[in-house]
């Protein structure tokens, strides 16, 4: 982005841009749903963010059942937003092999 501020990037680096997300972005969730699954366990087995009836706000909350609706999202929405980012790759790299 900062390059692109005084000139056109080389086309190297707009290809390594695009082209290191099909590794990285797999590998970033993955690391994200471990950390995840272990602040559940963590959570779950010392009643950390559990907030039992009855209570002057009259509501209940459970920090590991968020945290596992949370990783649970991750099955509709990690193929949408991967598939997007290929999207713009093959929108981006795929300008350039055409003005060639």
């Amino acid at each position: 982005y900062a390059i692109q501020q005084f000139g056109s990037p080389p086309y190297w680096l707009t290809w390594i841009r695009y082209s290191f997300f099909i590794v990285a972005y797999p590998t970033g969730v993955s690391g994200e749903l471990f950390c995840s699954f272990a602040a559940f366990q963590q959570a779950a087995a010392n009643d950390i963010g559990v907030i039992t009836m009855p209570n002057k706000w009259n509501v209940t909350f459970d920090l590991s059942l968020m945290i596992l609706v949370i990783m649970l999202l991750y099955i509709p929405f990690f193929p949408q937003l991967y598939m997007h980012v290929f999207s713009q790759r093959k929108k981006i790299l795929g300008a350039h092999d055409k003005k060639e």
